[in-house]
């Protein structure tokens, strides 16, 4: 699928993207890909018996919940990926819109999730070379890879997860954080984007959890 290229679309969770499938009997069909979102930041959920509010760490009467904060360094992958995100594709002048690295590659690898079934490779960004960051799809066998999501300017791509076959569903859970953590790289398209994105995600204050569905049941 293309980058985002409106206000609107550089907004939101935009996708555009589809999957060819190809049957036994060599008949083609293609799937559209779809983002559904399942909840928000402050969306009042049901954990058991209790109401959480959706990114709160309190519960809708004010109790804490317990949570767990892991730590890690990935600093010893520096270069894992190298051979997708090239960085001879950076660009010596920004293009027109603000990116620094060329839109059509990936640039700084956060999240990966590999599907087996699939044979592909899906990668989020947490870039700051990218005015969007965007979840990627590369095929280990064809070496083909392609855009599949752009997540709202100045969002991070993560909480990555394929499930390559539940309940007769295939899914790619993946969800966006911190979106308007606006930057130089904006300032071309700040002054149009920034209402939407405080309309569409509370000032800044929310983001979303969702999946991209549409993919065959494997």
């Amino acid at each position: 699928m293309p980058a985002a290229m409106t206000d609107v679309q550089r907004a939101t969770t935009y996708t555009s993207a589809s999957v060819k499938i190809t049957y036994s009997d060599a008949s083609t069909k293609t799937q559209a890909l779809t983002y559904n979102t399942l909840f928000k930041t402050g969306d009042v959920l049901k954990n058991g018996s209790v109401s959480v509010i959706a990114g709160a760490f309190y519960d809708i009467n004010g109790n804490p919940i317990n949570r767990t904060v892991l730590m890690g360094d990935d600093g010893a992958n520096t270069g894992l990926f190298m051979f997708i995100a090239d960085k001879e594709k950076d660009l010596s002048t920004p293009d027109g819109v603000g990116n620094s690295a060329h839109v059509d590659k990936i640039s700084n690898v956060d999240n990966i999730k590999f599907s087996e079934e699939l044979r592909t490779l899906f990668i989020g960004e947490d870039s700051g070379q990218h005015v969007n960051n965007f979840l990627w799809a590369y095929n280990v066998d064809s070496k083909n890879l392609s855009r599949i999501l752009s997540v709202p300017a100045g969002g991070e791509a993560t909480g990555l997860e394929m499930v390559d076959s539940l309940n007769g569903f295939s899914d790619i859970l993946s969800n966006f954080q911190h979106t308007g953590d606006w930057g130089s790289i904006h300032n071309v398209i700040k002054a149009g984007v920034e209402p939407l994105i405080n309309a569409n995600w509370n000032n800044r204050n929310s983001a979303a959890v969702g999946c991209l569905s549409g993919l065959p049941t494997l």
